[in-house]
């Protein structure tokens, strides 16, 4: 059913098409002979102006008036000039129709393939079933017309029987009257395939280049990311530099301080005090050691020094077995004496 459709909407296309386009394209493109169509119609019967007796397949051709005759022709023949035959198919053979005609036209009629032309005309679909018309003609009678008509000057292209729904090409001379179109046809359909895909390569190609160039800059990004890492490890090698430097120079600026300080504890301590331990740093000191005879008078002979402030005894004392006391003495620093 869907081939059935789609091919219909071809046929409709097809036509519309045809209608549109000029002749000439189509002679470029597919190759096919420009041919000015000639109607024949049946004796006694009255046709159209342009339209010329039946008898002309035997005498000579004439022309409408006004008409500048032309090498080939497309005839177009009364259907009373063909053999027509009404198939009637199941709607399953519509894919194949050309081989089940074939298949009837050899085993119902008496005709054989090398004596006719035949054609099918355009399917139609009645309820479950597909009938459509096959047009034959004997090459006997083919032969004899285009002889004739070669006799008069005149080349057949194409010959159609002429029915009221659309003339229907039964016969194609066109290879006759151009050897190469095969080839020509074959060449301009690979000329249109590579048109086509230049402009499919054409409109791929920004998409493509702006592809490798998002792919060049992530991986311009990555290398700046790797380098932002390594640049970061730097900085902290640098911080960690820089603060053992300040280190350095603190522990530089503080030497003539702890110098000082020693200096006044010695000179500020009497002989029998002992200091076994000190710490030490801008603000103030924490001294631990032994009294011989008293901690509080080690305090009041560190207050009465320039330098040393508030001097306190900032832990517990003891006595030990010798008799001195054992103390914990803290000092402020840079106070005035």
């Amino acid at each position: 059913m869907i081939r059935w459709a789609l091919r219909n909407a071809k046929a409709k296309l097809t036509g519309w098409t045809a209608s549109f386009v000029p002749e000439w394209v189509g002679a470029v493109l597919l190759c096919q002979p420009l041919a000015v169509p000639i109607r024949l119609r049946a004796k006694g019967s009255v046709g159209a102006e342009d339209s010329v007796s039946i008898d002309a397949l035997a005498d000579e051709v004439s022309l409408s008036k006004g008409e500048v005759a032309a090498a080939v022709l497309d005839v177009y023949l009364p259907p009373e000039l063909f053999f027509e035959r009404r198939l009637v198919l199941p709607v399953t053979a519509c894919d194949k129709l050309q081989e089940v005609a074939l298949l009837d036209l050899q085993s119902r009629t008496p005709f054989e393939l090398a004596d006719i032309y035949w054609r099918l005309g355009r399917p139609a679909k009645k309820n479950s079933v597909i009938e459509v018309s096959q047009w034959i003609v004997r090459r006997e009678d083919v032969q004899s017309w285009k002889h004739n008509l070669e006799r008069n000057g005149y080349r057949v292209c194409k010959l159609f029987v002429d029915i009221d729904s659309a003339p229907l090409p039964v016969v194609d001379f066109s290879d006759e009257i151009l050897p190469g179109r095969q080839t020509f046809r074959k060449l301009n359909i690979a000329l249109a395939c590579t048109a086509l895909l230049s402009l499919f390569s054409a409109w791929l190609y920004p998409g493509w280049s702006a592809r490798i160039d998002t792919r060049v800059l992530q991986l311009e990004l990555d290398t700046l990311r790797s380098q932002a890492l390594l640049e970061r490890h730097k900085v902290e090698e640098i911080r960690q530099t820089e603060a053992q430097k300040t280190t350095l120079v603190d522990a530089v600026m503080l030497r003539p301080l702890l110098v000082d300080t020693l200096r006044e504890l010695t000179i500020s301590l009497e002989d029998d005090v002992w200091v076994s331990s000190m710490a030490f740093n801008t603000s103030r000191v924490v001294i631990t050691g032994e009294a011989g005879n008293s901690a509080a008078e080690a305090v009041l002979s560190l207050g009465e020094r320039s330098g040393f402030g508030n001097p306190r005894i900032s832990g517990p004392v003891s006595r030990t077995a010798r008799g001195s006391e054992q103390f914990e003495i803290t000092l402020d620093l840079g106070a005035p004496g």
